[in-house]
């Protein structure tokens, strides 16, 4: 009986130290709010906005939101959702396309993620974003703030800004960037799914099996 509960304070033990090295994907809460709007849209207008969460700037990443407005509307998504991310370097990805034929184009928004014991927020800002005409990763410029008079959308963090490239008349598709970088939650967090693990691997000895 020594010997079994010797094993498993050892598989204990890997399990700890495998869990700790490595980074493991935890719910993490996504919140957002994001517009795309034409100056003084027409009924010939059609915007979109598509927002994605990426552990690589050069992939568009998980599609988190989108949303194309009706005709004569801007594009408008908010919400709140969990997703499965593992903790360090994200990137906050937003597609964002317009349609109005004059131009004074504009993306805003605000976005959070929260894995329960951390939280990162941005807000659209050039300082905070970069943009680029091409694709995510390619050729990044920063991004223009507008002092449109727009409405915004629901639950817009304070701080965000308008943003479009240096021509507020590029209809896009316009690639918005962002990097954050999510905290890894203390070792505590992934206790049950080690218990879980440890008692699968184990086999609970036999009836009158002597060790």
């Amino acid at each position: 009986m020594k010997l079994f509960r010797a094993s498993m304070y050892v598989l204990m033990l890997c399990l700890l130290v495998g869990f700790s090295g490595v980074a493991q994907a935890v719910p993490v809460t996504v919140t957002w709010s994001a517009m795309v709007n034409g100056s003084n849209a027409s009924p010939s207008t059609m915007s979109s906005v598509s927002f994605y969460v990426s552990t690589s700037d050069t992939q568009t990443g998980t599609l988190i939101a989108s949303n194309t407005g009706n005709p004569n509307a801007a594009a408008s998504t908010n919400g709140s959702t969990v997703v499965d991310l593992a903790p360090g370097p994200l990137f906050v990805h937003v597609v964002a396309q317009t349609t109005y034929s004059v131009g004074g184009y504009g993306f805003i928004g605000s976005f959070s993620l929260t894995n329960g014991t951390s939280t990162v927020s941005l807000v659209s800002q050039p300082q905070t974003m970069e943009v680029s005409t091409l694709g995510f990763g390619q050729s990044y410029v920063t991004p223009t703030a507008y002092s449109y008079s727009y409405i915004t959308p629901p639950n817009l963090a304070a701080g965000a800004q308008w943003l479009w490239t240096a021509n507020n008349a590029l209809q896009g598709p316009i690639y918005f960037s962002a990097s954050v970088v999510l905290p890894e939650p203390p070792i505590w967090m992934f206790i049950p799914a080690m218990l879980v693990a440890l008692l699968a691997s184990l086999r609970l000895p036999t009836r009158g099996a002597t060790f």
